[in-house]
C-alpha cells in the first residue's frame, strides 16, 4: 500500500512538472508533428521548410493573405539563366521564371558545396521532426527523371540517389506514381523512408534528426517531406530548389 501511494504521488508530481503543451497533447492527440528542414550549403539562411502547429504557418492571418513560407525562400532580384548552361528551367519541369515558383524556391549556395564537399554534389540536408507523442515515420520524396522500365522491371532508376544517410535503418526506394482514375503511370518517385523504432516499452522517439545527401533533384527540383506521429497525424511540406547564381 505504501509503495502504491509513492507511485501515485510520483505520477502526480511528474504531471505537475510537465509543461502545459505536453499535458494537453495526451493520447489520441490530433495535433500534427513539427517539421524543420535545412540545407547545409554554408549559407546559414535558416530553415527551408518549417511547419510548427499554431506558429508556422500563422493561424491569425486575414482571409485575403497569402502565406509564402520561411524567410529563406524567394529571390531578392530577378531570375536569370545568363552566364551558365544548361539553365535550371532546361533541366527541370517547373517554370522558375514564375513569381509563384520563385516565392516558393530556396536559392541555395552552389559555391558552398565546392568548399564543403569538394564538388557540386551531393547536396546535404538536415531534417528534424518532433512530436510529444512520438514520431512514427519520416519520408523524403523527389519526382525522379529518366527512369527506364519495361515489363521485366526497371532498367535504369534515374540519377537521384540518397547518400550518407545518418540512420542505417532508413530505406531508399523507387515507386511508380499512377494518375487515377485513368491508372496510367504519371511519374516515378524516389523515396527515403525512416520507420522510427519505439524508444522503449512505454516511450517513443519524440525528436528525430535525419541527415542525408542527394545527388540529383530529379525531374522538378522539388523536395517533399512527410512526418507522421504515433497517432497517424501527418505534416507534409515541399520546397523548390535552384542555384542562387540564377538570382540577380
Amino acid at each position: 500500500m505504501k509503495n502504491a501511494l509513492i507511485t501515485i504521488t510520483g505520477i502526480a508530481l511528474l504531471s505537475a512538472a510537465l509543461p502545459a503543451e505536453a499535458q494537453r497533447m495526451g493520447p489520441g492527440s490530433t495535433t500534427p508533428p513539427t517539421l524543420t528542414l535545412e540545407m547545409l550549403d554554408g549559407k546559414n539562411a535558416g530553415p527551408i521548410l518549417w511547419q510548427e502547429p499554431g506558429v508556422v504557418p500563422p493561424t491569425d492571418l486575414p482571409d485575403n493573405a497569402v502565406y509564402i513560407g520561411p524567410s529563406s525562400w524567394g529571390c531578392d532580384g530577378n531570375y536569370s539563366e545568363s552566364g551558365w548552361e544548361p539553365g535550371w528551367s532546361e533541366m527541370f519541369t517547373p517554370d522558375f521564371t514564375s513569381d509563384y515558383i520563385q516565392r516558393r524556391t530556396y536559392f541555395f549556395n552552389e559555391f558552398g558545396y565546392n568548399t564543403l564537399s569538394g564538388g557540386s554534389t551531393p547536396y546535404y540536408f538536415s531534417l528534424n521532426a518532433y512530436d510529444f507523442n512520438g514520431i512514427r515515420k519520416v519520408t523524403v520524396r523527389i519526382a525522379e527523371r529518366d527512369v527506364v522500365s519495361n515489363r521485366g522491371g526497371v532498367i535504369d532508376d534515374g540519377p537521384t540517389e540518397f547518400v550518407e544517410v545518418s540512420e542505417n535503418a532508413a530505406v531508399a526506394s523507387l515507386h511508380p506514381i499512377f494518375n487515377y482514375p485513368k491508372k496510367y503511370l504519371a511519374y516515378w518517385e524516389k523515396r527515403l523512408t525512416f520507420d522510427v523504432p519505439p524508444g522503449g516499452r512505454f516511450q517513443t522517439d519524440r525528436n528525430v534528426d535525419l541527415q542525408f545527401g542527394i545527388t540529383h533533384f530529379g525531374a522538378a527540383a522539388q523536395i517533399f517531406v512527410d512526418v507522421e506521429d504515433r497517432f497517424g497525424n501527418v505534416t507534409t511540406d515541399s520546397v523548390y530548389l535552384a542555384d542562387d547564381r540564377l538570382c540577380n
